[in-house]
């Protein structure tokens, strides 16, 4: 049965399967979270951009509670990276699918600019899950994967984060941003990407296969779908067409973004349509915007 067929409503969907198990892995992350976005910038908490739903440092606190430990070994490292996607997922909850010529045009396409951290400031959502049925990545079949944006607050630099969810594990990937190109951007994150994607941890235990020996070339495609969600014309739409309508572009209180409205309660998934309108595209990942500004 084709579970992924993009007008089945009664889907499984996967990010709830891993949401799940973060829940039953770490009883108290939801409520930290929550504890750790509602202190933003007192209780001695640094502030952050309101890009970034929740640095990293706060989901390495909260495994490392988990643990009873005040320094995580290596072998749990990878369930921060993998917390934070989920945990930043399962507040807006969207799930969103390219139509297949779009997704074969923008994936074709290569990065050929450098990649502005500003470009990807235009997530629709603070973490998004982009479905990929029927492909493969690293030798290994990719079911889809999240996407956010994360805020060092010790470097006070902004990474693009990737978690693959493959049929064989969960695997994240860093993208340091404003580098020349693709191939750089990846090569300043291998060693920490070799070690977040490893296996390890409670979420999984088997290595990521040949991923790691064309770190760029693998990552390039799915980077450019990010990319095109952050397009100005981007062509997002529900099933029964409702279109897509983000707060997160439109705050401009330093308060709102903690408040942000997407008209639907937290706990329902909503399906995205990619394209729908555009069918095969002529497409340049370099420039994400419409007027080519």
């Amino acid at each position: 049965m084709d579970t992924y067929h993009i007008n089945r409503f009664e889907q499984v969907f996967r990010p709830l399967e891993h949401m799940a198990a973060v829940g039953w892995l770490y009883p108290e992350a939801w409520r930290q979270i929550d504890k750790f976005r509602a202190s933003k910038g007192k209780n001695s908490l640094p502030d952050w951009p309101d890009w970034c739903f929740l640095p990293m440092a706060a989901f390495y606190a909260i495994v490392s509670k988990e643990a009873g430990v005040t320094r995580l070994p290596p072998h749990l490292l990878p369930d921060v990276t993998r917390l934070a996607a989920i945990g930043t997922w399962r507040y807006t909850r969207g799930i969103y699918r390219f139509y297949p010529d779009v997704s074969d045009a923008v994936m074709s396409a290569k990065i050929s600019s450098g990649l502005s951290s500003e470009v990807f400031f235009r997530l629709p959502e603070w973490c998004v899950y982009i479905e990929m049925p029927e492909r493969e990545w690293g030798g290994m079949s990719l079911h889809g994967f999240f996407a956010h944006m994360e805020w060092d607050t010790e470097e006070g630099r902004a990474t693009l984060r990737l978690l693959l969810d493959c049929e064989e594990g969960l695997y994240p990937y860093p993208v340091r941003l404003d580098a020349d190109t693709l191939d750089v951007a990846v090569s300043r994150a291998t060693k920490a990407a070799r070690m977040q994607s490893m296996g390890g941890g409670r979420f999984s235990s088997t290595s990521p296969g040949n991923a790691n020996a064309s770190m760029a070339d693998n990552l390039e495609p799915l980077v450019s779908l990010v990319l095109y969600l952050c397009r100005e014309d981007v062509d997002i739409s529900e099933q029964g067409g409702k279109t897509l309508n983000s707060p997160i572009l439109e705050a401009n209180n330093e308060n709102e973004w903690l408040e942000a409205n997407f008209g639907y309660a937290h706990e329902t998934v909503r399906r995205w349509q990619v394209g729908k309108r555009m069918g095969l595209i002529s497409y340049t990942a370099h420039d994400p915007q419409p007027d080519g500004k």
